[in-house]
């Protein structure tokens, strides 16, 4: 095994159906079977979330080629992620009400079979003092 091989983190590689809860349980038990450690489970809200200001987070943030809308309604936290510009045709908007996590972490639902039972959506602040949150593995400045 290569020295690049053995550093490498694991991977999955599945076809459809709930990758997210297979990855987990089967590296779970292997990394607790050959390796005596337990992965952490899989990011999920607390059964009883706490209450959360959503206030400050509330805003439009936006990357090259997604926007994400953090509002309230009805006293839940709601997102609306949609495609821009060229995308925009590619799916229509998703909008999924939120679940807090804590002052700067608010979880959403996944979406698709494919997709892991909850997503993190993380707020937090640039170095320009610019706000942003990290959702899908980027990072969306605030704009308004």
């Amino acid at each position: 095994m290569s020295c690049l091989a053995a550093a490498s983190p694991p991977q999955l590689l599945t076809n459809g159906g709930d990758a997210t809860g297979l990855f987990v349980d089967l590296f779970q038990e292997l990394f607790g079977e050959l390796a005596g450690v337990r992965m952490p489970d899989a990011f999920a809200p607390a059964a009883e979330p706490r209450p959360v200001d959503v206030a400050p987070l509330a805003g439009t943030y936006e990357r090259e080629g997604v926007r994400l809308t953090i509002d309230e309604r009805d006293g839940v936290p709601h997102v609306r992620v949609e495609l821009t510009d060229r995308m925009a045709e590619y799916a229509p908007p998703i909008e999924a009400d939120l679940v807090p996590v804590s002052d700067t972490v608010l979880a959403m639902p996944g979406v698709g079979a494919a997709s892991a039972p909850w997503l993190p959506l993380v707020f937090g602040t640039l170095p320009d003092d610019t706000p942003y949150v990290y959702f899908g593995m980027r990072v969306s400045p605030k704009t308004a």
